[in-house]
């Protein structure tokens, strides 16, 4: 686990890691190129060394600190322990590398060049794996493949009638169509879409596609897709979203959306190891997992890039006009603010990625909204009391995002009437231990980041034995000032 002060600069292991990737075959240059003298040490050679496992050590020890950030899950073990281990080959090959200069022995040299050549593969295989948290397996071969589909690929089959689809069975045989290789359109036209009601048959069939693919958007691709593929699962092609897993479970049986492993995983309890979305992620709604499993039994059809740009032209959006006229206010600040699932009028506001000088116009946007908001982001801005006054009024709040804000004991009972709240980011602000009888309070809170704050080991500990089934991320007592926490403090001084 690194130290905490290094955490912050965790990101930056998407560029230290350069470093060695680049030193190493510096190395093998000049071994090749300029071997050293039998009797004196090759300086350059020991420079570059030093430099290799200097900016090693850097790079890995970045890469632990970005771990903690969560953005891969558990696919990132891999290249974490490999990462390890290509340190430790590079730490053996340093010390070979001056034994050798000592003695000047055939021995010595080969055990040295073989340590190097032993961690220069290290390398390229825990490069590789980080290549592959990228830009998803096979990642390398995948122009190839691409293109052997694409000249093999038959016509896509008909979409069904209105009669196929009432008619569907339950269970039907589990033989997967060969799918063709176009790439998801996962974005709806508009917030959402929904059929009119005189929606021909093959526009039904896509309406289908559209409702359950825009669930799968909203909800599952930041896991499995492109970037991530956990449990070796991505649904951001129609080939991928019709091939099994780890799990070696089809995750979509055309016609059979009860033996479909995605439907399986949807519905088991919010609590299970194995449920999708995962606990710390906003949960389904009802007309979410019926979307997906509709789509399923009327035989998973895969419409065209022309149908879906027809159906783009043919579907109206939902929702109503007061919430319409609100997210384009926001929209115009700079904030996102959209429609958070298919089928409801619920909406998600991310504030944080505004010009903090449209804040006072997004608040005022903000206050227009009641029930329908679910999901708030407010990082590192420095909101006005205001605001926290007003959030008691989202009753159906939620996922709240309040990390390096300037809130405060005092402000942080108004969160006290958020019977629905699931996840609370407090990450680096200067609450106290009197914050810990709010969050006593929650009734649905399961997840809370508590981290870089005044609150005391023994208050959260006092809090685990309260509410066991809370999980609480506690580190570092000793706030980090953001940028939002620092100009408030120097406009009150």
């Amino acid at each position: 686990m690194p130290p905490d002060f290094l955490l912050p600069f965790g990101p930056f292991h998407i560029v230290v890691q350069h470093l060695p990737i680049g030193l190493v075959p510096a190395v093998w240059l000049l071994e090749c190129f300029f071997p050293k003298s039998p009797k004196k040490i090759n300086a350059p050679i020991a420079c570059l060394h030093t430099a290799l496992l200097l900016s090693s050590a850097l790079a890995i020890a970045l890469g632990l600190a970005y771990q903690e950030y969560g953005a891969y899950g558990d696919e990132i073990n891999a290249h974490r322990d490999w990462g390890l281990i290509f340190g430790a080959c590079l730490l053996v090959t340093y010390l070979f590398f001056w034994i050798d200069c000592l003695f000047h022995h055939a021995f010595t040299r080969l055990l040295y060049t073989a340590s190097f050549a032993l961690a220069t593969a290290t390398l390229v295989f825990t490069g590789h794996l980080g290549g592959e948290l990228i830009h998803g397996k096979g990642f390398l071969l995948k122009p190839f493949q691409e293109t052997t589909i694409k000249e093999s690929a038959p016509t896509a089959k008909p979409p069904p009638t209105t009669k196929e689809i009432k008619a569907a069975p339950q269970k039907t045989d589990t033989t997967l169509p060969v799918p063709e290789n176009t790439t998801i359109r996962l974005q709806a036209p508009a917030h959402k879409v929904r059929a009119r009601s005189e929606a021909s048959d093959s526009s039904e069939a896509v309406t289908l596609f559209l409702a359950a693919h825009t669930v799968l958007e909203r909800n599952c691709i930041n896991c499995h897709g492109a970037t991530r593929k956990k449990g070796g699962y991505r649904i951001d092609s129609q080939e991928a979203l019709f091939t099994a897993g780890k799990s070696r479970i089809a995750p979509v049986l055309a016609g059979n959306p009860g033996d479909s492993h995605i439907i399986q995983r949807m519905n088991l309890p919010r609590e299970h190891d194995e449920a999708m979305p995962p606990i710390e992620k906003d949960p389904l709604s009802a007309a979410d997992i019926e979307a997906v499993r509709d789509w399923i039994l009327a035989g998973a059809y895969w419409p065209t890039d022309a149908e879906q740009r027809e159906a783009a032209e043919t579907y109206q959006e939902y929702g109503n006009a007061a919430t319409d006229q609100l997210l384009q206010a926001l929209a115009a600040t700079g904030a996102k603010a959209e429609y958070n699932a298919w089928g409801d009028d619920s909406v998600r506001i991310d504030l944080a990625v505004m010009h903090p000088g449209q804040l006072e116009p997004a608040l005022e946007a903000l206050r227009g909204f009641g029930s329908e908001l679910v999901w708030l982001d407010g990082s590192n801005l420095d909101l006005p009391d205001t605001f926290y006054a007003d959030l008691g009024r989202f009753d159906h709040l939620q996922r709240l995002h309040l990390d390096g804000t300037n809130i405060n004991d005092e402000q942080i009972r108004s969160l006290k009437s958020l019977t629905q709240l699931r996840y609370l980011n407090l990450y680096n602000t200067a609450l106290t231990d009197p914050a810990i009888r709010t969050l006593r309070a929650l009734p649905a809170l399961r997840k809370v980041y508590l981290g870089a704050t005044g609150i005391s080991e023994s208050a959260v500990e006092q809090l685990r034995q309260d509410k066991p089934a809370l999980e609480i991320i506690y580190r570092s007592p000793t706030p980090i000032l953001s940028r939002a926490q620092r100009d408030a403090g120097e406009r009150r001084r």
